[in-house]
């Protein structure tokens, strides 16, 4: 089933967020390999603390990677259009807006300075956590409700030739 073809303005607004998404993703890329500092947690966090930061952002790539497999088994399931599927675009935007914000937790920042060292190591492990979890797990339905758009299948009944 095919959607309609795409307004120019729609198709041009979505190549332009995603080509700049596709840029920023690639420029924290080089700013995390060309890096030579290392992460500065606030002082006030400790050792293990810092080791279950670095395993909650670890998972949260695993669930990314896990996103972005989704989202290509359940790519061809999606309408059509031209000279893509509004649907399919979206989503590709939405995962790349997530996986920028994933990588610039690896980018080697000044974490005192930041608003979330002053609410403590709990509050800011909650609010990271929370945010990444609602923003997955939104996106996994958002890919399933698109996929489903295609799911009814047209029945022929009778004798054909």
């Amino acid at each position: 089933m095919r959607q309609p073809n795409l307004d120019p303005f729609l198709v041009a607004l979505l190549m332009i967020g995603f080509v700049t998404l596709m840029c920023l993703v690639l420029i924290r890329i080089v700013r995390i390999v060309g890096s030579q500092r290392a992460h500065r947690y606030p002082g006030v966090w400790t050792s293990d603390q810092i080791k279950l930061f670095e395993q909650l952002r670890m998972w949260i790539g695993m669930a990314l990677m896990v996103t972005w497999v989704s989202l290509w088994i359940e790519e061809p399931r999606m309408l059509q259009g031209w000279p893509f599927g509004f649907d399919q675009m979206l989503l590709t935007v939405g995962l790349l807006f997530l996986t920028d914000a994933w990588l610039s937790l690896f980018v080697p920042d000044n974490w005192e300075r930041s608003l979330l060292s002053r609410l403590g190591f709990p509050s800011t492990f909650a609010v990271i956590a929370l945010g990444w979890t609602a923003g997955l797990t939104g996106l996994l339905a958002a890919i399933q409700v698109a996929a489903a758009k295609q799911q009814h299948f047209p029945f022929v009944f009778g004798t054909y030739a």
